[in-house]
């Protein structure tokens, strides 16, 4: 089965509407409104404890669509496994994964100042979990929009 939907996969992201976000300035826009909105996601978190619940929830529905749009934008190449992919995009995305763990380690290494710097707030504790999760929410995506943001345009591409 997993063969069967790998195989689904690989031709959906050789659709024509894929198609559409191939060149890089539609590829740069969706990997900037990604992290923009993913940004104002975690800002609404933290309306939850003042009970303003309906934005985070609506914000979120736009967030999976964004990421859809970014997984087209880099044809895949995070979805699809290694027999599907040729040797340049394999290589691509290994080293896209790396770099965001680095990201990653740095963003949570900025948890323990974040922590003093903020200490005597009222809302300690949230402003910890948003600022943990937009971490977390940028390192998800951070493969994806360095590849969507550094991969120049192919000879086929505007």
């Amino acid at each position: 089965m997993t063969s069967r939907f790998q195989s689904y996969l690989s031709r959906l992201f050789r659709q024509p509407m894929v198609d559409y976000f191939q060149t890089p300035a539609r590829r740069r826009a969706v990997a900037a409104s990604v992290i923009i909105w993913q940004a104002l996601v975690v800002y609404l978190l933290t309306l939850i404890p003042k009970d303003i619940v309906w934005p985070t929830l609506a914000a979120g529905v736009v967030m999976v669509y964004l990421l859809g749009m970014l997984n087209m934008a880099t044809r895949g190449i995070f979805e699809l496994s290694d027999e599907h992919l040729d040797e340049f995009q394999v290589a691509l995305r290994d080293g896209a994964y790396r770099r965001s763990y680095y990201f990653a380690l740095i963003w949570l290494l900025l948890v323990a100042p974040l922590v003093g710097f903020l200490e005597g707030q009222d809302d300690l504790k949230i402003l910890i979990l948003a600022f943990i999760l937009l971490g977390f929410f940028w390192a998800m995506s951070a493969p994806r929009v360095w590849v969507a943001w550094t991969t120049p345009a192919d000879d086929l591409e505007d």
